[in-house]
Parts: structure tokens; C-alpha cells; sequence
């Protein structure tokens, strides 16, 4: 490798953890402080990077958000499914699944950042086309993983409704939960749809 070659390499990797501090920055800021707060001053001060290199990276506020939700749905995605496929085979079942699930949405990072997204697509066309096409992509790969679940005797479209019908309704309690202080009573209305729903699909 000549000095040309190891000088684009490292300014690749420089960019690349330049991007991830942004991309982690701005999920910080979202999360914690909200939508609203999550500026492009905000967040370059939040990753300790300069104006200048976040809109090198990302031109506008919306290409930075959506690059940060796509992240987020990409590990959202990846950890839901490593944790499935984890189990022993006979431990695949279609209520271990949406049990992940409603794991996986309690995070406060991910369904903060994702309900204070979606509300914001709402009125905002370019984000709202971005969110969209993110929210498609995370309900069709859970649902494809449900299709794979062995116990389920009914037909797979009905399994895959049921996911994306967990989605919305996990979505639901969570604003709910931030809400209202008994976490316990929604926890058992989680339980009490996981076990109708599975239940009702596995025979």
C-alpha cells in the first residue's frame, strides 16, 4: 500500500466515526431532549463536531435525522432478530417473539426517538416521506421473521398481521406509559394481547 492509498484510508475511517458521532449524537438529543430540540447548532455541540463538517456529511437537518432513525431502525432490526434466532429451535415460537418485541420497545432510546419522529412526520412532507419508507421497511422484517416461526398453524399472512398489529398496539402503550404511573397495569395489557394473539394463531 503506497502513502496515497494509506492517506485515503485513514481520511475513510475519519469520516466514518465522524458521521457515527453525528448519527449518535443526534439520536442522543432526540431522546432526551426531544424533537424539537434536536437542532443542527444542538447537535454538532452534542457530537463536538463544527457546523461545517456535520453539513459536509449532512447537507440538510432532514438528511441527518433520517440517516440517524435508519440507524436506529437497522439495530433495532438486527437486535430483535439475533435475539431470536438465539434460541433453541423449539423455543422459536410466535409468543417468544412478540415477547422480544415488546422487550425490544421498552427501550427508551428507540421508541422515544421513533414516536417523537413519527409525530414530526406528520406535517413535515420530506420527513415524513423518509419515516415512512423506514417504518415500511422495520414492519415488513418482522414480519418475515414471524413467517418463520414453526408452531404456528395459522396461515402466514394472519402471522404477519399479528406482528404488524403488535407494532401498533406496543407503540400505543408506550405513550400510555409515559403517561401514567403503573407501569404494572400495562405490562399485564402487553401480556394479556401476547398470549390472545398467540393463542389464537398457533391452534
Amino acid at each position: 500500500m503506497n502513502a496515497n492509498d494509506l492517506s485515503r484510508r485513514r481520511q475513510r475511517k475519519k469520516s466514518d466515526e465522524m458521521r457515527q458521532r453525528l448519527l449518535d449524537a443526534t439520536l442522543d438529543v432526540i431522546a432526551d431532549e426531544g424533537w424539537a430540540a434536536a437542532t443542527s447548532a444542538r447537535i454538532s455541540e452534542v457530537a463536538g463536531v463544527s457546523r461545517g463538517a456535520q453539513t459536509h456529511h449532512y447537507p440538510t437537518k432532514a438528511s441527518l435525522l433520517l440517516a440517524a432513525l435508519d440507524l436506529l431502525t437497522e439495530r433495532f432490526e438486527s437486535e430483535v432478530r439475533a435475539r431470536f434466532t438465539a434460541l433453541p429451535a423449539e423455543d422459536r415460537t410466535l409468543r417468544q417473539l412478540l415477547d422480544l418485541l415488546w422487550t425490544a420497545y421498552l427501550d427508551d432510546r428507540h421508541n422515544f426517538s421513533v414516536l417523537e419522529a413519527l409525530i414530526a412526520a406528520r406535517t413535515d412532507p420530506e420527513l415524513g416521506t423518509g419515516v415512512a419508507e423506514l417504518d415500511d421497511r422495520a414492519v415488513a422484517t418482522l414480519r418475515s421473521l414471524a413467517t418463520e416461526v414453526t408452531d404456528a398453524a395459522a396461515p402466514e399472512s394472519d402471522i404477519a398481521d399479528a406482528i404488524e398489529s403488535a407494532i401498533v398496539f406496543y407503540r400505543g402503550l408506550i405513550v400510555q406509559r409515559g403517561l401514567h404511573a403503573n407501569p404494572d397495569h400495562l405490562e399485564q395489557l402487553a401480556r394479556s394481547w401476547r398470549e390472545s394473539a398467540s393463542r389464537s394463531l398457533t391452534g
